[in-house]
């Protein structure tokens, strides 16, 4: 089994995503191989949220709740065993987020029009 972690797809990842509190949202980790591994995610404070789960190798989460911020490991494994860790960080904003975005834009495009 070989791993390339330095793989095209390393460089179009993030390490960090932002979800909207009630949005839906995929976490990713990629590594390259062959015969690709199996990635099997968990997080940092516990297990996966009820609202989350595993699906090609992806984290999907429905309806994001605050408390689903935190960093989400990626193991990637074979049948040799673990072969590379790698994380994404989750963010959570409320929706009062959107609406004071919503209101500042509002607000300068009603003063420049």
């Amino acid at each position: 089994m070989i791993v390339d972690e330095d793989s095209d797809y390393k460089d179009i990842l993030r390490k960090e995503e932002t979800g909207f509190v009630g949005s839906n949202i995929e976490l990713k980790c990629q590594f390259g191989g062959s015969p690709p591994p199996t990635i099997r995610w968990s997080k940092d404070s516990g297990s996966l949220p009820n609202n989350s789960r595993e699906v090609n190798n992806e984290l999907w989460f429905r309806n994001i709740r605050l408390d689903n911020a935190g960093r989400y490991i990626c193991t990637a494994t074979s049948n040799l065993g673990i072969l590379s860790r790698d994380y994404v960080v989750l963010n959570v904003r409320g929706m009062s987020a959107i609406f004071n975005r919503f209101r500042k834009c509002f607000h300068c495009f009603a003063t420049t029009h």
